[in-house]
């Protein structure tokens, strides 16, 4: 059986802001990068970054994995990183 592979339009673009559950705490991600369709699924693929007082960390993820972010800008991400 072939799998179902389904056009999407994209939920987000370049410099929106989304949150992820991935670990204990909720993390503030800003999109840097539309990667395409790139899953199994034909799921839209973004390229994520989070900007600390650590330090920068930079990772991708489905689009069904992200949720949109409303809150004020995060104050590591607003000084550069």
């Amino acid at each position: 059986m072939r799998s179902t592979w389904v056009k999407r339009t994209p939920r987000y673009k370049v410099g929106d802001w989304v949150t992820t559950d991935w670990s204990p705490a909720r993390r503030v991600w800003q999109i840097t990068e539309y990667r395409g369709p790139l899953s199994h699924d034909g799921m839209p693929m973004y390229r994520l970054r989070h900007t600390s007082e650590w330090g920068v960390d930079e990772t991708e993820s489905r689009e069904d994995w992200l949720e949109p972010y409303t809150g004020p800008v995060p104050a590591a991400a607003a000084a550069g990183g």
